[in-house]
């Protein structure tokens, strides 16, 4: 075979394997958009898997693989608030397995996001979402005075 078919050849399976990464960018859009951590773990599994499988240019693997890891943490950042407020709702509703599946949901996908870069504002109001949960709705201030006002009594 001549180097211009080998060449053309490889162009077309590139072009081939960058549209897969498009297709598979636009799954994992929509996974980080309706919150679906899982599938956009998933889909990076794949992506990842996909992109060592084939040759393509180095910039164009690293940009894709840091949109990847930010719609998987987009997607983890959403599961989380998603979980919060399930477990926030079944907690009103006096349904504590369920709120308990949630709350363990909400942690988990919280630590998915912390690793894969979630802001620090995020983490921190995910927590204080959590220990409000955890005790019985009331925010954290309001508990801190309340447990003062104990104290000086």
């Amino acid at each position: 075979m001549s180097e211009d078919k080998a060449t053309t050849l490889r162009t077309i399976s590139s072009d081939q394997a960058m549209s897969q990464c498009t297709v598979l960018l636009g799954r994992l859009r929509i996974a980080a958009a309706e919150g679906y951590s899982e599938e956009a773990e998933h889909v990076c599994k794949m992506l990842s898997d996909h992109m060592g499988s084939v040759r393509l240019p180095c910039d164009y693997l690293r940009e894709t693989l840091a949109e990847a890891r930010t719609l998987h943490m987009q997607a983890a950042m959403r599961a989380t608030d998603i979980a919060l407020d399930r477990a926030a709702v079944l907690g009103r509703a006096k349904q504590t397995l369920e709120q308990a599946r949630e709350m363990a949901r909400a942690r988990n996908c919280l630590g998915k996001a912390a690793l894969l870069g979630a802001p620090r504002e995020f983490r921190q109001s995910c927590e204080s979402r959590i220990a409000a949960i955890v005790l019985g709705g009331r925010p954290p201030a309001l508990r801190q005075a309340q447990g003062a006002q104990r104290a000086s009594a």
